[in-house]
């Protein structure tokens, strides 16, 4: 399976459009899967749109429904198999490049079967942030903040001090001795980026603000995308929020537009492949926001601030307010949760929908082999850049265009 951020395919329907993920990519066609529901539809699509994504740039084809032809092809509990297949010029080009530029670059190193649901987490990542150390002055003049991105992390806030939770994680992460362990922590920011089955409700809000009040910190928001049918609770929940508040879609900026924003990491997006060579890293040390255009477009939104993610290279950040989420970097995020699928229905293929969910992501999560620095959270694959906590030299950079918080996400 091919990741979205890598290649997207929309399906086309008279009351709006559908994102699938792609198998089997050749000259002529693929396959995907959809749940029942959305099978049953197959027969109303007016065509197709591919959005080829690598280093060397974004391709786009979309063809009306004559120039390719759908047909099934293996149905299974939970889902359908479809293969589409096109004698399309402009398809057979741009998935030719596509695949001969993908398969120039070094194959990431898994080593083996994914290993899945142990206990917890903290021993992969322990092994990703093994031998990390740091001077004493490691982000000197940085303020550290603290993610509370899921029930756990809030309730651990609201029973102890901040500086206690913050120790805690270290601890767990084989980090005991890092000079973070003697820093004050500034903030918290409540909710995940990620996953909206995640989002703190306005009682957790009110109790998060109140612990924060009291111990003297700054409380910021992040939401993961909006969809429709939640918008309005949302803005419920949010309705007399005074807290700057991390965002993750389009919809929702315009919406808060006269809110404190910041611009979240799936908005402000950078390339991210761990199996790009250092020359083609060195090609995307800038994403959009180092255009001064882009930047009075942003702040014209309301965003303040940028968050950053350290993946594994240099960046040139722009002279703007910039948090840098330390040390894990997302990959692929999906609408479709794998870690639920594999528990609820034993296949990591049979993902569904967002719905009520019994966030199994709290004890469970996918690890993949040791070596590949890859690990699966909640409904996001995430690198880990080890080095982001030992490089103070880059840290002192990137103090120096703007970026003033350090947020940890360990």
């Amino acid at each position: 399976m091919i990741p979205f951020a890598s290649l997207c395919v929309l399906l086309l329907f008279p009351s709006g459009s559908l994102e699938t993920a792609a198998m089997d990519l050749g000259a002529l066609g693929c396959t995907f899967r959809l749940p029942p529901a959305d099978a049953g539809r197959i027969g109303e699509v007016t065509g197709c749109e591919f959005r080829f994504r690598s280093p060397a740039g974004e391709s786009r084809c979309t063809l009306p429904r004559g120039a390719f032809t759908v047909r099934r092809e293996e149905t299974a509990p939970g889902w359908t198999l479809f293969r589409l297949e096109t004698d399309d010029a402009v398809f057979r080009k741009s998935a030719m490049e596509y695949m001969r530029f993908m398969l120039d670059l070094p194959e990431m190193s898994l080593g083996g079967e994914e290993k899945s649901f142990p206990d917890s987490a903290d021993s992969a990542v322990r092994d990703m942030l093994r031998g990390v150390r740091a001077d004493k002055d490691w982000g000197e003049g940085m303020e550290i903040w603290l993610e509370l991105a899921g029930p756990d992390e809030w309730e651990d806030f609201l029973a102890l001090p901040a500086g206690e939770c913050l120790r805690r994680r270290l601890d767990r992460r084989g980090l005991r001795d890092h000079p973070l362990a003697e820093r004050e922590i500034c903030g918290v920011q409540a909710g995940n980026p990620f996953c909206p089955a995640l989002r703190p409700d306005r009682a957790v809000l009110d109790r998060l603000r109140e612990k924060a009040a009291r111990q003297g910190l700054r409380l910021s928001l992040a939401l993961a995308p909006v969809n429709e049918g939640d918008l309005d609770r949302v803005l419920r929940d949010l309705e007399d929020a005074d807290e700057e508040i991390a965002v993750n879609d389009w919809g929702t900026a315009v919406l808060m537009k006269s809110r404190k924003k910041a611009m979240g990491v799936l908005l402000n997006r950078q390339w991210k492949d761990p199996r790009l060579t250092g020359a083609q890293a060195e090609l995307l040390r800038q994403n959009d926001a180092c255009g001064e255009e882009y930047l009075r477009f942003l702040r014209g939104l309301g965003f303040e601030r940028l968050e950053w993610e350290a993946c594994g290279r240099r960046l040139d950040l722009p002279a703007m307010k910039g948090t840098l989420r330390l040390p894990f970097w997302q990959a692929n995020t999906s609408s479709r949760c794998p870690v639920r699928a594999v528990w609820e229905h034993g296949d990591r293929g049979r993902q569904f929908p967002m719905g009520p969910c019994t966030a199994p992501c709290r004890e469970k999560t996918l690890i993949y082999p040791v070596g590949s620095g890859v690990i699966c959270r909640w409904n996001t694959l995430f690198g880990c850049d080890a080095k982001s906590l030992s490089d103070g030299e880059w840290l002192r950079q990137a103090h120096g265009r703007g970026a003033d918080r350090v947020l940890l996400d360990l």
